[in-house]
């Protein structure tokens, strides 16, 4: 995925496995979208919603002005809380450019 610097309402879909199905989140009580910025460092947390009910173990965020302020390589991976569980999903890359070329 690439995104332009500075860009908003960039949605960010993922969906979480077990055993290589999707898990039934709907009882989240947590459900963020994580950037890492280039630096590692820094994170945006971006609070997430179900694309469906959350049976379907997907979520969304988006971003908001300024969350996307660093070109560079980034990491997004997402953070869900409820009931038995407490998980991260395993991490993905995307790019941040200054524009489009």
């Amino acid at each position: 995925m690439i995104a332009v610097r500075d860009s908003v309402n960039v949605p960010f879909e993922i969906e979480i496995r077990e055993q290589g199905e999707p898990l039934d989140v709907s009882g989240a009580t947590t459900k963020d979208v994580i950037l890492e910025k280039p630096n590692s460092e820094e994170k945006v947390t971006l609070a997430a919603a179900f694309v469906n009910t959350g049976t379907d173990g997907r979520i969304v965020g988006r971003t908001a002005m300024g969350d996307l302020d660093q070109v560079g390589t980034w990491r997004v991976y997402a953070h869900f809380v409820g009931g038995a569980y407490d998980v991260y999903t395993p991490p993905s890359i995307f790019e941040v450019v200054s524009r489009y070329v």
